[in-house]
């Protein structure tokens, strides 16, 4: 993974190390420890509740005050 992420900034600069490739990179390996294969665990709560969120957000900005005053 470290391998990776050094051959991914030194190809896509910095600017493409969004917060995804920080969480991947830096985290996985850690929360896989500490939690066990990523097989036994599901994100589709997560994604069920952004889909209810989504259509309070009315652009790309301030998102969190956007949800708050929907």
């Amino acid at each position: 993974m470290e391998k990776f992420a050094e051959s991914y900034v030194r190809i896509y600069t910095d600017y493409q190390c969004t917060f995804n490739f920080h969480i991947i990179t830096k985290h996985l390996i850690e929360d896989v420890k500490a939690h066990g294969s990523l097989i036994g665990h599901t994100m589709y709560s997560f994604e069920s509740l952004f889909g209810f969120l989504k259509p309070s957000i009315h652009g790309t900005t301030a998102l969190g005050e956007q949800y708050l005053r929907s």
